[in-house]
C-alpha cells in the first residue's frame, strides 16, 4: 500500500477544493518527499475519509487539489483501547507505533507505582505529548489506518479504570491463560511498566472486576507487550473491521 498522508481538515471536503498545507506539512511533502506539482497523493483526514489530491504548488505555500474522494469508512468496531504505562526513550515510540498498527482505537497513558518516567516539567510534558502524537500520526500513514487514535495525557490507574468501566482487561503472571476466543465486545487493555503492577494495583483490577490473563511463562518487555497482547486479542475476537 502506498504511503497515505494525514491532511487534517476542519470543513467538509469536495472534489476540486484547494487545501493549503501548514508549514510542517508543506516541508514534509515538498522537501522530505520531494513531491512536485502534478503529483497525485493518497490522503486521509484521520476521521475515516480517504481522498486523492494533486500537488498544485510546492514549497512554503504547498497546496493540494482534491481529485477523487472515497466514501467515509465506518469507525472500527468494537473499540479496542490501550491503557499504557509510560516507558523510557525510544521504547515508548515503538510501543505506540505497534499499538496503532495492531488496531488500538484510543491510547490512555498511565502513571503507575513503578513507572520510571516522571512529568515534573510542564513544558517537557507538553513536548513529549506532541512528539508522541507525531509518532501515532506517522504510524497511521504507514499502516493505512483511516482513523487517528486519540492520545490522552498520563493519568492514574484509578482514573483509567473508572474510564474503562467493565471493559478492563489486564495481563499478569497471576492470571489464567488467555482463551483462544473472546466475545467481540469493546475492551480496554492495560499494559504495565517494566517493573510490573504492584500489589495494590492488582487489587484495584480485582475490585474493578477486570479480566486478568497471562501469556505463557515468560515476562515480556513493556515495549513488546502491547504488540503481542493486541495481536492476540484481535485474533481471539476475530479481528476488527
Amino acid at each position: 500500500m502506498p504511503l497515505r498522508f494525514l491532511i487534517p481538515v476542519t470543513e467538509p471536503v469536495n472534489t476540486g477544493d484547494l487545501i493549503t498545507l501548514d508549514r510542517e506539512q508543506a516541508h514534509y511533502i515538498s522537501r522530505v518527499m520531494r513531491s512536485r506539482p502534478g503529483e497525485v497523493l493518497d490522503c486521509f483526514d484521520g476521521k475515516g475519509l480517504a481522498f486523492s489530491a494533486s500537488v498544485q504548488a510546492a514549497g512554503r505555500q504547498t497546496q493540494l487539489c482534491v481529485e477523487t474522494m472515497m466514501p467515509r469508512a465506518p469507525a472500527p468496531t468494537p473499540s479496542l483501547a490501550l491503557a499504557l504505562a509510560l516507558v523510557k526513550g525510544p521504547a515508548m515510540d515503538r510501543a505506540l507505533q505497534q499499538a496503532v498498527e495492531l488496531g488500538a482505537t484510543q491510547i490512555q497513558l498511565l502513571q503507575t507505582a513503578r513507572t520510571e518516567v516522571t512529568w515534573k516539567d510542564p513544558r517537557r510534558a507538553e513536548n513529549r505529548m506532541a512528539h508522541w502524537e507525531k509518532v501515532i500520526k506517522g504510524a497511521c500513514e504507514q499502516c493505512g489506518a483511516l482513523y487517528l487514535p486519540e492520545l490522552s495525557a498520563p493519568a492514574s490507574l484509578a482514573t483509567a479504570l473508572d474510564k474503562a468501566g467493565a471493559t478492563a482487561l489486564v495481563f499478569d503472571m497471576s492470571g489464567a491463560p488467555l482463551p483462544a476466543t473472546l466475545d467481540n465486545a469493546p475492551l480496554t487493555l492495560f499494559i504495565g511498566p517494566e517493573g510490573g503492577w504492584d500489589a495494590a494495583e492488582l487489587r484495584a483490577f480485582q475490585a474493578q472486576g477486570a479480566c486478568v490473563y497471562r501469556l505463557g511463562s515468560k515476562t515480556l518487555r513493556a515495549e513488546t507487550m502491547p504488540a503481542v497482547a493486541l495481536a492476540l486479542l484481535q485474533q481471539a475476537q476475530g479481528w476488527r473491521s
